[in-house]
């Protein structure tokens, strides 16, 4: 009496089993990956529209990270500088005297640009040095 082997490549060979036999309720794998091929086949759109956005994300996030982070480009001593000209230009702008009122006036513009330049122009003109018309000559301090 001899016991026959099954053929090795026949219908009830699996690889991935240790033991070269197949569990019958588990489908060969080559037959898992073609299904997943049919799958991605049929399914192609939304896998597409899946990368795009998850890719869109991905570049938006890393342009936040790396170029609109206000926090990473100024550094503690640019920061204590910007503090220290704002202090500058506040105290230049709310201090002067009447005997030196141009003086005064030219060194605080010196701090100031764009919009704050001109109202402050405008503001110490027609309201800080209100000079009599037709005067020359300031108004005696009171």
């Amino acid at each position: 009496m001899t016991v026959e082997q099954p053929e090795v490549g026949g219908p009830t060979d699996h690889p991935e089993t240790p033991d070269g036999i197949g569990d019958p309720a588990r489908p060969p794998r080559r037959a898992v990956i073609e299904g997943w091929i049919h799958w991605c086949v049929a399914a192609w759109r939304p896998i597409l529209l899946t990368a795009l956005v998850l890719g869109a994300l991905v570049i938006v996030g890393s342009m936040y990270s790396y170029q609109y982070r206000p926090d990473q480009q100024v550094g503690d001593v640019a920061a204590q500088q910007a503090v220290r000209a704002a202090i500058d230009g506040t105290v230049a702008m709310l201090s002067y005297s009447p005997e030196t009122l141009d003086r005064d006036f030219a060194r605080a513009k010196l701090h100031l640009t764009g919009d704050l330049l001109a109202y402050y122009t405008k503001f110490t003109e027609q309201i800080v040095a209100r000079r009599p018309r037709g005067s020359k000559s300031r108004p005696p301090p009171k």
